[in-house]
């Protein structure tokens, strides 16, 4: 029924993964509604961007639309989520996911080709200025012909040798966010080698995507980057599986189904683990540009110490403010809200195990 999800518009094509009950909730279906899939196609296939069929010209890679929407409800999206989709070319999927999360929260996207890099900071140029303008649900201006690789991904104005430079600039994500109006969020997308990510120096994640078909040990890698009661969705051992970090260590697993990806891409040839790993996405120090994208709790705390009576002059305080980590006040569960998380995590993989 999914390759019948088709239209003649976005809304259509919406509408039609609603109508077959893939797209589940209103905040994807939203999302989808917001941004046009024909903003991330070549403009030689502009005719199937509304078709429930992958898009695949040269290294451009757009999985079916109701793929994305499996991913989408499977990866529980909620505003303020940090996200890192692996594996990032044509910018779509995080577009959709930058429109729940919103326009305050992290999105990294990680690209090993500098070209589809390149036309994903152009694709999302065209959709960011069209937002601009207020019509996001008209038809947009012809594509130009994108090279992206893998599955999809976001876009920004790091350059491409950031990945590779040890570790991302924040100078370079604040160009970024400089170039994005207020009212949507836009992915950062880097180019670099996740097989060479340095995990134990990369940031966590609330959420996370794999776009390319990933051996066992970056299931592993993925792993170790998530957040307590964190999610992982990709296609792992042929199937697309959704991973849940529940408490400490432990990891439940729900099997969404069988699916037939691209394998992921590496700068090795002998498939082997690379001993140097040289890149990462830092964790962020804070700054008054950078405030926003920062937890409520956080920023409750900032507010609180900014206001309240002290000796400390408030430069001071601007400076304390950038040792401290973005997870800092975070509230530790306690023991029953930990329980409480823990069912509905049951809950929800039953659930996802009836919809197989």
């Amino acid at each position: 029924m999914a390759w019948f999800s088709s239209g003649t518009t976005n809304d259509e094509l919406a509408m039609a993964l609603k109508g077959h009950d893939i797209i589940k909730s209103k905040e994807v279906l939203d999302a989808f509604r917001q941004v046009d899939r024909a903003f991330f196609v070549p403009r030689t296939m502009l005719s199937r961007a509304y078709k429930d069929y992958p898009i695949r010209e040269g290294t451009l890679h757009l999985s079916a639309p109701h793929i994305y929407a499996q991913v989408m409800e499977a990866l529980e999206l909620h505003p303020g989520a940090s996200f890192l989709n692996v594996g990032s070319g044509s910018g779509y999927l995080s577009c959709l996911v930058g429109a729940i999360t919103g326009k305050d929260s992290i999105n990294h996207g990680l690209e090993i080709d500098p070209g589809v890099v390149d036309s994903c900071r152009a694709s999302l140029t065209q959709y960011a200025n069209h937002q601009r303008r207020g019509s996001a649900r008209d038809a947009p201006p012809n594509n130009q012909v994108d090279d992206s690789d893998d599955e999809d991904g976001g876009t920004s104005e790091l350059s491409d040798e950031d990945m590779h430079e040890v570790e991302v600039p924040q100078q370079g994500i604040e160009r970024a966010n400089k170039q994005v109006d207020a009212s949507f969020s836009v992915c950062h997308v880097v180019c670099g080698d996740v097989f060479r990510m340095n995990v134990a120096k990369n940031m966590k994640y609330d959420r996370i995507y794999v776009g390319a078909r990933a051996p066992e040990r970056l299931q592993d890698m993925m792993k170790e980057l998530l957040n307590p009661f964190g999610i992982v969705v990709g296609p792992f051992e042929g199937k697309l599986k959704k991973i849940r970090r529940r408490d400490g260590d432990q990891f439940s697993e729900v099997v969404l189904g069988n699916v037939t990806f691209a394998p992921m891409r590496e700068v090795s040839n002998n498939g082997d683990p690379i001993e140097d790993a040289i890149c990462y996405f830092p964790p962020q120090v804070w700054s008054q540009q950078r405030h926003q994208t920062y937890p409520r709790r956080f920023k409750e705390a900032v507010h609180s110490l900014m206001t309240t009576d002290s000796r400390l002059p408030s430069t001071l305080w601007l400076r304390v403010f950038e040792f401290c980590s973005y997870d800092w006040f975070h509230e530790e569960l306690n023991d029953m809200a930990k329980l409480r998380v823990l069912l509905e995590s049951t809950s929800t993989i039953r659930h996802d195990l009836m919809c197989v």
